[in-house]
């Protein structure tokens, strides 16, 4: 996601979640590029999750225990998710099929917000 859609507050959120971030992001903008950040969430078999940040070419840490940070992760985290699952799928967004599996499924979908509710 680019930074430009990041509001500044979310952005001091994660900073402070995420030591270097501020300095990756100044590098990145000094090399002439425009800043994007990447979500990272490295889940493995009998742990915790872990999460990361990546601006350009570095990783960061990123602390999930701050609730501030997270709140401010988390919708980049979606967005970004949604997005590459929709580029995935793309062919079963364009026939309908996903959508017509997920009214079956899904408890506030288009049928939901219609007042109709999945039989």
């Amino acid at each position: 996601m680019r930074l430009l859609h990041v509001p500044l507050d979310r952005l001091r959120a994660l900073a402070r979640a995420c030591p270097g971030l501020l300095e990756a992001v100044t590098s990145v903008v000094q090399s002439g590029a425009d800043p994007a950040v990447k979500v990272l969430r490295v889940a493995t078999t009998g742990e915790p999750p872990r999460w990361y940040i990546a601006v350009g070419e570095r990783v960061l840490v990123f602390d999930s225990t701050d609730l501030a940070g997270m709140a401010a992760l988390a919708p980049i985290f979606f967005v970004d998710l949604v997005a590459e699952v929709r580029a995935e799928l793309a062919q079963l967004f364009e026939d309908g099929t996903l959508d017509a599996e997920l009214a079956k499924i899904v408890p506030f979908g288009p049928k939901a917000a219609r007042g109709e509710m999945p039989s």
